[in-house]
């Protein structure tokens, strides 16, 4: 018997629909997707640190 048939028959369908999701590539592009724009935020050039009167 797998644990998700342990699970109230409430929780079990949502967790057979959230498996069957992450069993895709989708969830494999999100977060390749997701990674992606955090690299390419990290190259951008931000501004000095300081309130902008104190220049």
């Amino acid at each position: 018997m797998m644990p998700i048939d342990h699970l109230p028959p409430q929780l079990r369908t949502r967790a057979e629909r959230l498996r069957a999701f992450l069993i895709t590539d989708v969830a494999l592009l999100i977060i390749l997707g997701g990674e992606c724009i955090v690299r390419g935020a990290s190259y951008l050039s931000l501004p000095p640190p300081g309130h902008p009167s104190e220049r």
